[in-house]
């Protein structure tokens, strides 16, 4: 069984890269993903989200479109 916390991580750097939104996302679902009690990885995510959406201020379609997928 894989660590969530490597895939958490890789997130966290992919997102302070500045990789592409569904890049980041996906790595914090995929923590999600391999443990769901996880608390970390589930903050990250809504904080990512709200972070993006805020510096886009709905004119960034490519983050509405991961959003909405």
């Amino acid at each position: 069984r894989q660590d969530w916390s490597h895939a958490y991580h890789i997130g966290k750097l992919c997102e302070k890269l500045k990789f592409s939104y569904e890049t980041s996302l996906s790595y914090y679902d995929k923590a999600i993903a391999l443990n769901p009690s996880a608390v970390d990885p589930v903050y990250r995510m809504h904080a990512s989200h709200l972070k993006i959406l805020c510096a886009c201020r709905k004119q960034n379609l490519d983050a509405l479109k991961v959003f909405s997928s």
